[in-house]
């Protein structure tokens, strides 16, 4: 069947809207487990933050706005931050302001082990911080301050460090080296981490994609596992490897490598895993001065039995609960939603379903889709949403109608750091989940879409956005589209993970859109597909770094299922697909291909 073009099918707007900015934040995603994922409402005044910038030449200036920006987050939560700067960062100033701390940050070169400068290791000059000699040299002259000096400073019980930017620490060399080989990278990492997870810490996490301010979001707002924190990312790749530690007993250690063939490694962590962010916080983050957020039931008041609208009641409700609350929808409750629950500017909010349901009674615009998560006023970050089931009202469940595919189970039109998890979408005339409108940092896992008009999960423009083990049952147009409506938008860093999907009529993944639209990043691993092929068709000029990798269908189909134009940076391995006739694979117009069976 040929597939047809979507690019105008993801349009869902009468008129168009101003992109809205995004801050470079996501939530967990991955295996990692988590653990009763909360949102602090108050700060931890105990806790300490230290915060490092050693001398980096030309980089010096950048790595102290960071370090700016990383202070500022850090001071949210605590007034105990202490910042350590070039041209004044010397190792007397330095191991001073990490002693104690539960989080440090550091920005500044680094030379690790194995390297060119050495055979063996020099603990006294490797795999620490890079320092001014004296106080107020300037910001190029450099005192390697190694793993020898490291472990014996004592940080906080159970700190996380991080190591931004830094050379050798997620296992990659200097600038302009080559890359090295999996052996090596792993041999770098856990050297890196040795020292700092012999002074106390639980997890040294290297990251030169991935803000720190991320980082110290998620500790002090979230309980999760260190994990679960590093592989949410918004920098995440999902290539994930791992390995034991050779250096440090009981600790573990992974890489993620920008590409999965060819490396560009750029983010590790190593150390205990499982800790929890509640444990790096301590004992105060539980303290009196310090309450959990506040659980607000959904008033009484508000019909819960889906006789009457409650979509109005509800938004007005949304409007008064403070942001960093959680609010508790009546378990096994139906709201009838004549309009969708529709909210803007709100942060660290969570929407607990308790099981309820929210059953859309209005037309078939985004105006009736059940949640939508809006971009007036200033778009939102830190939203959860879990454990509901959204029920549309569609005549024709999971069967594409034109013309009534804008009401969609959730909308998202801009901010950040939103999880959607634990949720049954059906009967919607629209998609499951449609992103657009430059949102960042978006997880959807763990959920059903039952039956959706038109797609699963419509992404129009987005960064850093996972969907991971979700089954997608029946689908009435694509299970995935990938396609920026105009020339200025873009989807970039998509990962569709382990997901399941059952029938569709169009395509399982399309990926095209607006003429000079951006594509790039786009990861398709370990998918199955049970009701129809794993067609798929990316051939908008031009795509950039598609990965195509282990994902099955069980249903036959004409050749080539898999069609690929105009990439640059293309790997297309491992999948599984039962061939009437014809090719697997198609790919013209490409370059940097990897491709196998």
């Amino acid at each position: 069947m040929p597939v047809r073009s979507g690019a105008q099918r993801a349009s869902r707007r009468v008129s168009p809207r101003h992109l809205a900015s995004t801050i470079l934040l996501v939530i967990l995603v991955g295996t990692g487990a988590v653990i009763a994922p909360s949102v602090l409402a108050a700060t931890v005044p105990g806790l300490k933050v230290a915060i490092i910038v050693g001398p980096a030449g030309p980089n010096t200036a950048a790595y102290r706005n960071v370090g700016d920006k990383a202070a500022a987050e850090a001071r949210r939560y605590t007034p105990n931050v202490v910042r350590v700067y070039s041209p004044t960062a010397t190792w007397s100033r330095v191991s001073a302001a990490i002693k104690g701390a539960a989080i440090v940050v550091y920005l500044g070169r680094g030379r690790g082990f194995p390297s060119r400068y050495s055979t063996t290791l020099q603990a006294a000059t490797q795999d620490g911080f890079a320092l001014n000699p004296v106080s107020g040299v300037d910001d190029s002259t450099t005192r390697y301050v190694g793993e020898a000096y490291v472990r014996n400073v004592r940080l906080a019980p159970n700190a996380v460090v991080l190591l931004i930017h830094v050379p050798y620490a997620s296992g990659n060399g200097e600038p302009g080296a080559a890359q090295p080989a999996l052996s090596v990278t792993r041999h770098r990492v856990d050297d890196y981490g040795a020292g700092f997870l012999a002074a106390g810490a639980a997890a040294v996490i290297a990251d030169s994609s991935s803000s720190p301010a991320y980082y110290i979001r998620m500790i002090f707002t979230r309980t999760l596992t260190l994990d679960a924190m590093w592989r949410g990312a918004p920098g995440a790749n999902g290539h994930i490897t791992s390995f034991t530690s050779a250096r440090t007993i009981g600790a573990v250690g992974r890489t993620d490598p920008d590409r999965v063939a060819s490396g560009g490694y750029n983010r590790s962590v190593v150390g205990r895993l499982a800790t929890s962010t509640a444990t790096v916080r301590g004992i105060v983050a539980v303290s009196a001065s310090s309450p959990l957020p506040a659980r607000i039931p959904v008033p009484a008041t508000i019909d819960a039995t889906g006789s009457t609208d409650a979509s109005a009641a509800l938004i007005s409700f949304v409007n008064t609960v403070p942001d960093g609350s959680t609010i508790v929808f009546k378990a096994g409750g139906v709201y009838r939603m004549d309009a969708a629950l529709k909210f803007a500017h709100r942060h660290n909010l969570t929407f607990e379903g308790n099981g309820a349901t929210l059953r859309a009674n209005g037309g078939t615009t985004e105006a009736s889709s059940l949640f939508w998560l809006g971009s007036y006023a200033g778009g939102n970050s830190g939203i959860l949403i879990r454990n509901f089931t959204l029920a549309g009202n569609s005549s024709t469940p999971g069967v594409y109608q034109s013309g009534r595919e804008g009401a969609h189970g959730i909308l998202v039109d801009s901010g950040s750091a939103i999880e959607i998890s634990g949720v049954t979408v059906r009967g919607v005339w629209g998609d499951c989940l449609y992103v657009g409108s430059a949102a960042s940092g978006v997880s959807f896992h763990d959920s059903t879409c039952a039956s959706n008009g038109r797609n699963g999960v419509t992404v129009t423009s987005a960064t850093n956005l996972t969907v991971q083990r979700v089954a997608f049952t029946r689908s009435g147009y694509c299970t995935f589209d990938i396609e920026p409506n105009v020339s200025t938008e873009s989807a970039t860093n998509i990962r569709l993970l382990d997901n399941t999907a059952g029938t569709w009529t169009n395509s399982f993944l399309s990926a095209e859109g607006a003429p000079g639209s951006v594509v790039s990043g786009l990861t398709i691993s370990g998918n199955s597909v049970t009701g129809g092929s794993l067609l798929t068709a990316i051939g908008l000029a031009r795509r950039q770094n598609i990965v195509f990798t282990n994902n099955r269908s069980t249903v036959a189909a004409w050749g080539p299922v898999l069609r690929f134009a105009h990439i640059d940076g293309l790997t297309v391995t491992g999948n599984v697909q039962p061939l009437s006739s014809g090719a697997l694979v198609s790919i013209t117009d490409s370059t940097g291909v990897i491709s196998t069976p």
